[in-house]
């Protein structure tokens, strides 16, 4: 059955035969039909298991992503009302040292939220079985959401979809970060000028 070339099209319909292949309880070959049969059931088979990993990744995708959002909104949360809180009491705004304070305390807060979401997915990973352990979880996640990318470790082909998923959260939330840093920035130059122009 394979002294054909390997390059046609015969040859791969007949090793995919062989795969395929059942013998009936009488030992005689199954016919072309039943074949043909057990065929196209193995390849359904094979696209209803692709179609369950792709919801499940999604899903799970899904509710790492909202535990994202969460850690973050909280941190940005936190940050506008500690600074209208100082920018009421006189605290910032007018002093340099306690605008550069205020600026690190925000910068180092957002990295915390960061280095918190990056967990969140290393724990994800880990408890999926998408990666050896939790080490490598956090490898892994922390190289997914700066899209610097893991290298040597990357997740099992079940779970691959989350890395893209870890990545564009993990863009979204940098720039929100961002955002956020730039709007602290403009409003203590904004109290600074007003309270020079009450001198």
């Amino acid at each position: 059955m394979l002294t054909r070339p390997l390059g046609s099209a015969s040859a791969i319909i007949n090793v995919a035969s062989i795969f395929v292949y059942h013998g009936s309880d009488t030992g005689e070959p199954e016919s072309k039909d039943n074949r043909g049969t057990l065929l196209t059931g193995a390849v359904g088979e094979m696209t209803y298991s692709n179609q369950i990993a792709i919801m499940s990744s999604l899903l799970i995708g899904l509710s790492a992503t909202l535990g994202t959002i969460l850690i973050h909104a909280l941190v940005v949360h936190n940050v506008i009302i500690r600074m209208c809180r100082d920018l009421k009491r006189g605290r910032i705004g007018g002093r340099i040292w306690e605008n550069l304070t205020f600026i690190g305390c925000t910068t180092l807060l957002s990295l915390a939220g960061h280095f918190l979401e990056v967990t969140l997915w290393a724990f994800v990973f880990d408890v999926c079985g998408g990666v050896a352990d939790f080490r490598a979880a956090l490898y892994c996640s922390a190289g997914s959401y700066t899209t610097v990318g893991s290298g040597d470790i990357v997740l099992s082909s079940r779970w691959k979809l989350l890395g893209p998923i870890e990545a564009t959260v993990g863009v979204l939330m940098f720039g929100i970060s961002t955002a956020l840093i730039f709007a602290v920035i403009q409003r203590l130059i904004q109290a600074r000028l007003e309270a020079a122009e009450h001198k």
